[in-house]
């Protein structure tokens, strides 16, 4: 098995960490950037942009990682996993060893879960999830496709995320709460009732503004 990252900013760097600590074959970093071919990423090199991907199966590659990350705009993370799998690449799953995932949690096809992360029993995610550095994630929640909790984030018990939402680093997600899909809640909101879709929440008590 080796794996591809698509994308090499800080991001993709965390995520290529986890994978070095997991022993995993990563045959490199794909990035627009033309003028970044060749440059390395903690030792792995930058080999060219997306349009490199359907070579990829015939070099050995057998799946890839999103390494693209989200602030409000999850496009780009999507695009660039409908083109991996168009290649015939599959979804790879990252755990970082210092993460605590219970066994009885289920994590979606290509969901990242990095350094410190608490994700507890009867947690399920949709695919390609991040799950960022000491992020809690509390029982039965669920959070949808292409959700990020950024880092040191707390999302409590049975809260449901919907997709492409971003909930900001040190945020509060109360328990049972309901989020709505493409929603922004800011850094170090704490969210004390449910949001609809489309809204961007920030402060204490977060409000919102939009939908």
């Amino acid at each position: 098995m080796s794996v591809v990252v698509i994308g090499a900013g800080g991001h993709a760097s965390v995520v290529l960490d986890a994978l070095i600590a997991l022993g995993v074959d990563v045959h490199g970093l794909l990035d627009a950037d033309a003028a970044r071919v060749g440059e390395q990423v903690l030792g792995h090199p930058i080999l060219g942009g997306d349009d490199l991907l359907p070579l990829l199966p015939g070099a050995g590659v057998t799946h890839y990682v999103v390494g693209i990350g989200s602030v409000g705009n999850t496009v780009p993370r999507e695009m660039a996993a409908r083109a991996a799998e168009a290649a015939g690449l599959q979804p790879f799953t990252v755990v970082h060893p210092t993460a605590i995932l219970s066994p009885f949690a289920t994590l979606g096809p290509g969901t990242v879960v990095l350094p410190g992360a608490v994700v507890n029993p009867n947690v399920t995610t949709g695919p390609h999830t991040i799950i960022n550095s000491n992020a809690t994630i509390e029982h039965e929640a669920a959070l949808g496709p292409f959700v990020h909790v950024a880092p040191g984030a707390t999302v409590l018990g049975r809260v449901t995320i919907q997709e492409r939402t971003h909930i900001g680093a040190g945020a509060v997600i109360r328990q049972g709460a309901s989020i709505g899909k493409d929603v922004m809640v800011g850094a170090g909101a704490v969210v004390a009732s449910d949001l609809p879709d489309e809204v961007r929440a920030v402060g204490v008590p977060a409000r919102f503004t939009g939908g």
